[in-house]
């Protein structure tokens, strides 16, 4: 076999286990500083009352990504990235 074919087939399965082994976020929330960038899963009905929340009373300095998915015995499950302060966690 060629090594083309052999990096081919490499990349194939590393694709495979990343696709299967990351985590399937629900919900997506990308805040900066001065606006909510993106709000992907997230109810219409909620999504100007989670604005407000993040714009108005936490007051971010920085970028700050919210990822969150609900587990299957109801429980939420959520990931954040971006922030320097370990009590806004």
């Amino acid at each position: 076999m060629s090594p083309l074919f052999n990096w081919l087939i490499a990349g194939f399965v590393v694709y495979v286990i990343w696709s299967v082994a990351r985590p399937r976020w629900q919900y997506r929330i990308i805040v900066t500083p001065d606006a909510v960038r993106f709000v992907h899963g997230v109810p219409d009905s909620k999504r100007r009352s989670y604005e407000a929340f993040f714009l108005k009373d936490l007051k971010l300095r920085h970028k700050l990504s919210i990822y969150g998915r609900r587990e299957k015995n109801g429980r939420l499950t959520t990931s954040i990235k971006g922030t320097d302060d370990e009590g806004l966690k």
